[in-house]
């Protein structure tokens, strides 16, 4: 679990991201995305890679809570590769 709390922080792949019942965390993402993670929620960030690459790739778990994504130019440049799994 990773606690994110400073404005510039860095996130890397692997880390998992919990806010608590008053707290959310906006990310910015190097590819100019963008993922809101709302109150009481559970994100894991199973992959990120994002170097203008064939094999660039996003994979995020949603564990529990609220999320919003708009993904970047990784999804753009190639369709599929973002990736959003959800419990449901």
């Amino acid at each position: 679990m990773v606690v994110v709390s400073d404005v510039g922080d860095s996130l890397f792949e692997g880390e998992t991201v919990v806010t608590g019942p008053n707290g959310e965390a906006h990310l910015h993402t190097v590819d100019d995305g963008l993922i809101a993670i709302r109150s009481s929620s559970k994100v894991h960030i199973e992959k990120y890679l994002a170097l203008s690459q064939p094999t660039d790739g996003i994979s995020i778990n949603f564990l529990e809570g609220a999320i919003r994504s708009i993904s970047g130019w990784v999804n753009k440049l190639n369709p599929g590769a973002y990736s959003l799994k959800t419990p449901a």
